[in-house]
């Protein structure tokens, strides 16, 4: 060989290692994807841990993975998560099928070990290191010593006096977290393969050569993650008894600890509540300007009687709490993405993303609203004041009052049934005409005319009710200044209303306005139309409702069980 070539061939060398070394200390800032936001793909909602590090990293494994092993001839890259995945966590990377190099890009891509070493010469060494891992030795092959994110490496050895030689890296996450993650995220998906096979328990990479071509970048090999069993989580030909380390996560815990922990998480029931500042119970969260649009943000309010004002509360399996405005539909959300002084709160349709999600923690004082991103950081008004219009940022806890909430639970206020409903100052009944669109009046009473017979149902989620009329089967539905009667449309907060208890009649009012039914101009006059006014000099709000027998079978398009927030996510 000349000199000038042999010259090239030690520079080429150099380079590929320089380039070799730099990739495995890419700083943590250089990974675009974050396991916590990536986008709505992963489902936050099987995490069995929450913020225990070892499950989540377990969780992550398996989202990312074929439900089971299947061999595909020449070799196949994955699924286009774990494609997006290993190229935006390890850009530049070539090595796709590296069963080492598969484990590192699930560790870094989960944030819990940006630094974590792409290559497992330099594993061991800093697992023994590291503040974050602990080097337990050897796996004596005791299935019940390992816990879910525990890390297993195979460099060969010695068996009978004879050397084996081989390199293999997989993960253990534990058969329940495999069966979460199916059925909650893989299935259906284009990981599915087939359901995981009885026993699957680890997460591997596939050892299939071939020189298929990645589509997105013209790279080569293949080497998807796989769930598998333990016959086949380790490459052919080098699985060897007592010859795998165990790397684990410093305050790993396993699934039934993990599922303890949310538990403890769970201070308040499911349910609606309204929510005022504990030192200021006047106050209540509310949306500005009631709107039902996303990225309106949050304020304080005076107590009104309507839905904005409402927020129902669903602990998620991940053990914190989503707050949905039972007007909207929409969750409490942080702008940005991100636990900071002074985010702004908001509301946005639902992502199953942590900047959803809230710890809510009993103090002396009442209840601090946490975000699930950073403990530390809660629901708190613009500069601690307590007037009408102050917003809702992100601080620091503090043992600031305002940090501090009131949770008062909504329930029912008026019994189901079909009634009769008699304006209290003109003694003339509510009813519809046939065609729909058209205003509600009042007529002479007649509680055998179905036309005037109501049927009044409590609607859980919004915490109001719907009145649908038992000859048109339409509902009552606030517009603008009118009260007409429509089909019902699940998203419509316009068809909800809340009936109190006023003396010895009732006031119906809209959920979308806190407006009172009543009569254009308090007018005592038959078919006088029906209004919706403020209550303030509004001489025809009050109203006595009459129980009935129904006339007539069940109207068609009655409500259905189709909740608010479903509808508008």
């Amino acid at each position: 060989m000349s000199a000038q070539k042999i010259k090239t061939s030690w520079f080429a060398l150099v380079l590929c290692i320089a380039w070799l070394t730099a990739l495995a200390c890419v700083p943590a800032s250089a990974f675009a994807a974050n396991y916590s936001e990536y986008g709505d793909k992963v489902v936050h909602a099987v995490e069995m841990g929450g913020s225990e590090d070892n499950i989540r990293l377990a969780h992550a494994a398996c989202t990312v993975s074929y439900s089971r092993r299947v061999w595909h001839g020449g070799g196949y890259d994955g699924t286009n998560l774990w494609m997006d995945v290993f190229h935006d966590t390890l850009p530049g990377n070539k090595w796709v099928r590296a069963c080492e190099v598969n484990v590192a890009a699930i560790v870094r891509w989960t944030g819990i070990d940006p630094t974590y070493p792409v290559y497992a010469g330099k594993l061991l060494d800093y697992a023994r290191k590291s503040d974050k891992w602990d080097y337990l030795g050897y796996w004596d092959e005791d299935e019940s010593k390992l816990l879910p994110g525990d890390i297993l490496a195979y460099y060969g050895g010695t068996v009978n006096g004879k050397k084996i030689t081989g390199l293999h890296v997989c993960m253990y996450v534990g058969n329940d977290i495999i069966t979460d993650v199916y059925n909650a995220y893989v299935k259906g998906t284009d990981g599915d393969v087939g359901k995981p096979v009885s026993g699957a328990k680890y997460v591997s990479a596939h050892s299939g050569g071939g020189n298929l071509k990645n589509k997105r970048n013209g790279i080569g090999g293949s080497g998807a993650p796989s769930m598998d069993t333990a016959r086949t989580a380790y490459a052919k030909g080098i699985y060897h008894k007592g010859l795998y380390h165990i790397i684990r996560l410093k305050g790993a815990v396993n699934s039934e600890s993990a599922l303890k922990a949310i538990a403890a998480r769970k201070t308040i029931d499911d349910g609606l509540y309204k929510l005022s500042l504990a030192n200021a119970s006047s106050k209540k969260l509310d949306v500005k300007n009631a709107s039902t649009k996303s990225g309106t943000s949050m304020q304080l309010n005076s107590s009104k009687q309507r839905a904005s004002q409402r927020w129902r509360f669903v602990f998620t399996p991940d053990g914190y709490y989503r707050i949905i405005n039972a007007a909207s539909g929409k969750s409490l959300s942080i702008a940005g993405g991100k636990a900071k002084k002074k985010a702004r709160i908001y509301q946005a349709k639902w992502r199953n993303v942590k900047s959803q999600k809230w710890r809510v923690v009993k103090t002396s004082k009442g209840y601090a609203i946490s975000s699930a991103l950073n403990k530390k950081y809660s629901l708190y008004t613009k500069g601690g004041k307590t007037k009408k219009g102050a917003a809702l940022l992100l601080y620091k806890r503090s043992a600031a009052k305002a940090l501090n909430w009131k949770l008062s639970p909504i329930k029912p206020s008026f019994a189901e049934g079909t009634y009769v409903i008699t304006n209290a100052k003109s003694k003339l009944s509510l009813f519809t005409p046939a065609a729909s669109g058209k205003p509600a009046k009042q007529v002479k009473t007649n509680t055998a005319a179905s036309s005037q017979q109501w049927r009044i149902a409590y609607d859980e989620k919004t915490g109001s009710y719907t009145l649908q009329n038992v000859r048109s089967g339409k509902y009552l539905t606030a517009k603008g200044s009118s009260a007409k009667q429509m089909g019902y449309k699940s998203n419509k907060i316009t068809q909800r209303w809340d009936i109190k208890k006023d003396g010895s009649c009732w006031t119906i009012r809209s959920a979308a306005t806190g407006k009172a039914l009543s009569i254009a101009k308090n007018s005592k006059k038959a078919n006088a139309k029906a209004a919706v006014a403020k209550l303030k000099g509004n001489k025809t709000r009050l109203w006595s409702l009459q129980v009935v027998q129904e006339a007539i079978a069940p109207a068609p398009s009655t409500p259905s069980d189709d909740n608010l927030t479903v509808v508008t996510q």
